[in-house]
């Protein structure tokens, strides 16, 4: 009985992987739309939910380059992979020198060194390698040629999104004044904040920071919010000095501004008169 058991399941299973071989790709790429996002978190969680879903892997690791080390941001395993690794497995190696999917039928494994069956880079359009994915478990009969495939298939798809998120990452970096109303972004004032309390603390300068919070911001027409904000910073910047820095804070109805070299008795001074101008 269970002789014919197991006779049944693997029928069934060489059924779906032969005779279901393109309703399979079909599936597979309705399940790819969940890629369409500039966004790292549902990026990750799309390539957790297509690789164990609809590939079945049970256990992989996506990795990501920073830097010169590989960092683990995201996968699912009994046993965590290490979190990041600047010399990768040898069969990982191997994929990641010459550019392609590789499984452990084509290189004989260390055991020791390797236990992984599948792994595939990241690469971008120009050939630099983003990151790569180890896949270390799946059911024996999933472990054939159709879903070495499909795992290819599927690691160009992640390629091409990891490549479009680092290149809107890079441009929304790029843009540090929000031209509407002529003051920095919120990421470039974190920046120079950084920078700007280092160079205070390394010369024993005085560094001040000011948040100007706007009542009732949600009152405001939607039309009249981006004029009013203008006018705002205009009202700052005629009596700020130009290497004070103006810029978004953590919401709309938020300003924050960061005075250089400038004490407490000198803000203080400062703020009463920006009351009475507004």
């Amino acid at each position: 009985e269970d002789h014919i058991k197991v006779l049944k399941y693997t029928n069934a299973e060489l059924g779906t992987a032969v005779a279901g071989n393109f309703s399979t790709f079909s599936v597979l790429y309705e399940a790819a739309k969940k890629l369409d996002t500039r966004d790292r978190g549902e990026f990750f969680r799309a390539v957790d939910s297509i690789l164990s879903e609809e590939l079945r892997f049970e256990a992989f690791a996506l990795y990501l380059k920073t830097g010169g080390v590989y960092r683990r941001v995201s996968g699912r395993w009994t046993a965590p992979p290490p979190d990041s690794v600047t010399d990768p497995r040898p069969l990982t190696r191997a994929a990641v020198e010459q550019r392609t999917v590789l499984s452990v039928r084509d290189r004989p494994a260390d055991p020791a060194a390797d236990r992984l069956l599948l792994a595939g880079p990241l690469v971008d359009a120009g050939g630099d390698v983003l990151g790569f994915i180890e896949v270390y478990d799946m059911p024996f009969l999933k472990f054939n040629p159709n879903t070495i495939k499909m795992f290819e298939m599927t690691v160009q798809w992640f390629s091409k999104t990891m490549e479009r998120i680092r290149e809107f990452e890079w441009q929304k970096g790029k843009n540090i004044v929000d031209d509407r109303i002529g003051v920095y972004t919120y990421e470039y004032f974190s920046q120079r904040l950084v920078e700007e309390f280092q160079r205070a603390r390394k010369y024993a300068m005085p560094l001040t920071i000011a948040l100007m919070v706007i009542e009732d911001f949600n009152d405001i027409e939607f039309s009249g919010k981006i004029r009013f904000l203008r006018t705002l910073s205009s009202v700052l910047k005629n009596n700020l000095a130009s290497i004070d820095i103006i810029a978004h804070y953590r919401s709309n109805d938020q300003i924050a501004i960061l005075l250089i070299a400038k004490g407490e008795d000198e803000v203080a001074a400062w703020i009463e008169h920006i009351r009475e101008e507004l």
